[in-house]
């Protein structure tokens, strides 16, 4: 593999390559994307997020969010707890429609194409404001070890 299109995360470090700055940063201006996360609700849910301390605040029946999402990491440093079903983000918001959780963590695009998919499922689920980060995606080099 000649490269893969993810966002920044240390573990990710451990099989390939970022392009850095002199001064050590990740060089932004090669980025190739950015990926904003958001947290998405239930119009009746009183779950909100606090971008000053961070924090997801009345939880209730818990996060969600995809596998392999670095943002999880981000906000378990926080002490929040989220939960993370063998499932894709369709999944996840199938869950949240249904009531089994209270708030789902995805990318913005991806959420919003699954929502436009069945907007009868999903009338009622909203991404809030504002978003949880936005993660450039700079080129990244995977390294093959065999």
């Amino acid at each position: 593999m000649n490269g893969i299109n993810s966002s920044f995360s240390n573990a990710r470090e451990e099989i390939g390559i970022f392009p850095y700055k002199k001064d050590g940063n990740i060089d932004t201006n090669r980025k190739i994307t950015s990926s904003i996360y958001r947290l998405n609700t239930k119009g009746d849910s009183s779950i909100r997020y606090d971008p000053v301390s961070g924090l997801i605040l009345n939880t209730g029946k818990g996060i969600i969010a995809p596998l392999g999402y670095s943002i999880v990491d981000d906000v378990k440093k926080k002490g929040i707890l989220i939960e993370q079903p063998p499932t894709g983000v369709k999944g996840i918001m199938q869950m949240l429609a249904l009531g089994r959780a209270s708030g789902v963590i995805a990318h913005e695009s991806q959420a919003m194409h699954v929502l436009k998919s069945n907007s009868k499922l999903y009338s009622d689920i909203r991404p809030l404001d504002p978003p949880i980060k936005e993660k450039t995606t700079p080129p990244y080099r995977m390294t093959c070890y065999r």
